[in-house]
């Protein structure tokens, strides 16, 4: 196997080179609606999920669903 050894290497810090906000507005939402029934609007998207750790959006929302689960589905 070789190795590689680059000359550089790119963090994106989120926002720089690629804004997933969106994305992740409507993936978190298509799982919500798939396991829950319901959907919520950006605004409370972006205060009670986008940057806040995964154990208490799943405490919140996901109550119930492992995070196994979580992960096949997404």
């Amino acid at each position: 196997m070789a190795v590689l050894n680059p000359g550089a290497v790119i963090f994106d810090i989120d926002g720089t080179l690629l804004d997933s906000e969106d994305l992740n507005f409507e993936l978190f939402n298509l799982a919500l609606n798939h396991f829950k029934g319901r959907t919520i609007g950006k605004e409370e998207f972006m205060e009670r999920v986008w940057g806040v750790a995964v154990d208490d959006e799943l405490k919140h929302y996901f109550n119930g669903i492992s995070l196994e689960n979580l992960r096949d589905y997404y």
